[in-house]
């Protein structure tokens, strides 16, 4: 390329120097020398536009367009995947100021035929270079216990969030009815979505129980305790709970207890999504201007994010 725009100066100084000569000792009143001059004229500029286009074609990284001065064409070889698992520019933050706080989110279409294994798929920016692999997980997390991980499996319609930095419960997992609890205690970014069961679905008002708790006991449960909430020593406090309230409620509006009730009902990992953490120590993605990829196992690109 460089050679090229070399050349097209050397020609253009050489035209000019024959266009000065041409008019200072040429036959100006000749109309043959000023036919052949604009013959010749054309033809160098002709030549020229041509050799400006063909550097500008051979490098795909620049684009004449109205959208941007610079705007990238090439990403490398298509995956099958593409358009089928895209990155979501709208929910993605590359632009945080901490890896903890730094994630992108992508997501695998409805109209997926099956589920796809992460297995080898990474991200990565053309600009840093910088390439990260997709991180095992737990599919159905448990606290206080060990958890055996494996390489996330995507359904169709599923979002998958790769966050920077490390998680804050120490691993990687796919969200369920229950986790919404993690967040009393534990900061997520994104936030975890509180969807948990209802206070009352976990103590339902059935006789047995209003006897057993009182019913001030149970217009709490039903009025006052949100979804996702732990039941606190300072919050009891606050509401005047009873002793035998507090002690039978202790333990049970808590991840574990949702885990142990809900795990084998039909909606436990309904519209769950996975939450993949590659444990940085810093930032991975550029706050401003970067070009981030979407690799298969391949190394094929199944989406590029251009910002």
């Amino acid at each position: 390329m460089f050679k090229k725009i070399l050349w097209l100066l050397v020609f253009l100084v050489i035209f000019l120097a024959i266009l000065s000569f041409i008019k200072e000792y040429g036959p100006s009143s000749s109309e043959k020398v000023g036919e052949n001059l604009f013959e010749f004229q054309n033809k160098f500029m002709q030549d020229m536009q041509n050799m400006v286009q063909g550097v500008a074609l051979e490098n795909p990284m620049f684009d004449g367009g109205q959208e941007g001065f610079v705007k990238v064409q090439y990403f490398g070889d298509p995956s099958p995947y593409k358009g089928l698992v895209t990155i979501n520019t709208s929910e993605s933050r590359p632009d945080e100021a901490s890896p903890d706080r730094e994630f992108i989110v992508f997501e695998a279409s409805p109209e997926l035929s099956g589920p796809v294994s992460l297995y080898g798929w990474s991200l990565q920016s053309m600009v840093s270079g910088v390439r990260v692999f997709i991180p095992d997980a737990v599919e159905d997390l448990t606290l206080y216990d060990v958890n055996k991980t494996y390489i996330p499996i995507v359904l169709p319609g599923q979002k998958v969030i790769v966050n920077s930095g490390q998680s804050p419960i120490g691993v990687s997992f796919l969200t369920n009815k229950c986790t919404g609890f993690l967040s009393a205690f534990q900061r997520f970014y994104p936030p975890l979505e509180l969807r948990c069961p209802y206070p009352t679905e976990i103590v339902p008002p059935t006789p047995k129980n209003i006897n057993t708790l009182g019913q001030e006991c149970m217009s709490f449960i039903e009025n006052d305790l949100r979804r996702c909430q732990y039941l606190t020593d300072e919050l009891a406090e606050d509401y005047e709970l009873s002793g035998v309230c507090k002690s039978a409620l202790k333990g049970v509006f808590t991840y574990t207890f949702c885990r142990s009730r809900f795990k084998n009902s039909k909606d436990y990992f309904k519209n769950s999504n996975w939450r993949l953490f590659v444990g940085s120590s810093r930032e991975l993605w550029n706050n401003e201007y970067d070009v981030i990829r979407l690799l298969d196992a391949e190394g094929r690109v199944v989406d590029v994010w251009n910002y």
